[in-house]
């Protein structure tokens, strides 16, 4: 060997572990316990807006996922809260369920003075809207082209809500 050359090598250190060896007091990943996230509430309330207006289009998750660029697999983690929704993609859904931003974000105070999440009454009335009943409803009003007889509608369906929850109160639910 040239001696001139073995000078300019730094040294080789054999290393002190083997293929294969564990550091002391470290957990192979393969090993650790998954921790299931809890989707954020904002983050479930957007993706049951989505849900809600994708549907009250008629317009399968697939469809969804391939005007996006994603999976339907994609699409059903944004519905559900599991996958966070970015911006831009945000963006993208409203442009392609044709709605405004605002659409995703019109969530009456969604957290109470201690910053605790509020959703129940978004909630339900967001399940009630992507239910068939609720879907069937909404069709159905948006047939009506009087503005009359959608008034008058409206009043029937406001005096009927307001005496089953005054009908609540003296059941003292």
């Amino acid at each position: 060997m040239d001696p001139q050359r073995s000078q300019s090598r730094a040294p080789i250190v054999p290393s002190r572990r083997r293929s294969g060896a564990q550091s002391p007091g470290k957990i192979p990943l393969s090993s650790s316990p998954r921790v299931k996230r809890k989707p954020d509430p904002i983050d479930a309330e957007v993706g049951r807006r989505i849900r809600a207006r994708r549907v009250s289009m008629e317009m399968s998750q697939t469809d969804l996922g391939q005007a996006l660029g994603v999976t339907y697999q994609q699409v059903q983690k944004y519905e559900a809260g599991r996958s966070k929704v970015g911006a831009g993609r945000l963006q993208s859904i409203a442009n392609v369920l044709e709605v405004p931003l605002s659409y995703f974000f019109e969530i009456p105070s969604a957290r109470d003075d201690s910053g605790n999440a509020r959703l129940s009454a978004g909630r339900s009335l967001a399940d009630f809207v992507s239910s068939p009943m609720g879907r069937a409803l909404n069709r159905g009003f948006a047939r009506i082209n009087d503005s009359e007889v959608r008034r008058a509608y409206l009043g029937l369906v406001t005096r009927i809500a307001e005496r089953e929850g005054n009908r609540k109160q003296d059941a003292g639910e």
